[in-house]
């Protein structure tokens, strides 16, 4: 009986493995995974996002924060791709004024891509909201220069520089002196790579000052 039971014991073991493995492998390897782990390593490799002390062509047009009195303040972007974040400065709680910002940061394609198969990729901004409110509208992109607001996905080639306009939609019901924090999601896909696979998530800061 003894020998019976040690039989049986192992067989549950074996097959309790053999079990395991299978659910590891399922849950780690796909058909999408495995063709983008062999086409890509790194998000940067195939789009850069730059403010204007990372632009690699020292461009000085990148927007300006808002400042207390409605001049200009510091340039709202710094860092650069996933370290890159926006502050858009400070701004009244009046209901429904607009402030355009063309050129918070630069959206940049390398010469090639990392896979030369690959002939385009696809870029998207998408807005979340802070948690009790969202102060941003009108995302979208256009060629690197004075025009806004641009579509919200384009499609963009090796070796191109776009960037990213967004404008800020006041609220009277705003707090006084609170800073909200929504965020801009970028998306790049291609071919094989599903949308939302590889996002920058950008941090976007703006200021209820209070006043005109």
């Amino acid at each position: 009986m003894g020998r019976r039971l040690l039989i049986l014991l192992a067989v549950v073991a074996v097959a309790l493995a053999t079990a395991a493995v299978g659910f590891s492998l399922a849950s780690f390897t796909s058909t999408s995974e495995t063709q983008i782990g062999a086409s890509a390593s790194r998000l940067s490799d195939w789009v850069h996002l730059y403010s204007e002390g990372t632009d690699p062509d020292h461009a000085t047009i990148y927007a300006h924060q808002r400042t207390i009195d409605g001049g200009v303040g510091a340039v709202a972007a710094t860092g650069q791709d996933t370290a890159l974040q926006v502050d858009l400065g400070g701004f009244p709680n009046k209901n429904n004024w607009f402030f355009p910002f063309v050129t918070v940061f630069s959206v940049v394609t390398p010469v090639q891509f990392p896979d030369p198969a690959v002939t385009q990729v696809t870029v998207s901004a998408t807005l979340v909201d802070d948690v009790t409110d969202q102060p941003l509208t009108l995302p979208g992109f256009t060629a690197f220069g004075p025009t806004g607001p641009g579509p919200t996905s384009v499609t963009l080639g090796p070796g191109q520089k776009y960037q990213f306009n967004v404008t800020v939609k006041t609220r009277k019901k705003w707090t006084l002196d609170h800073t909200y924090w929504p965020h801009v999601l970028v998306d790049v896909a291609w071919t094989g790579v599903p949308a939302g696979y590889f996002r920058y998530d950008i941090p976007v800061s703006v200021t209820d000052i209070g006043g005109n």
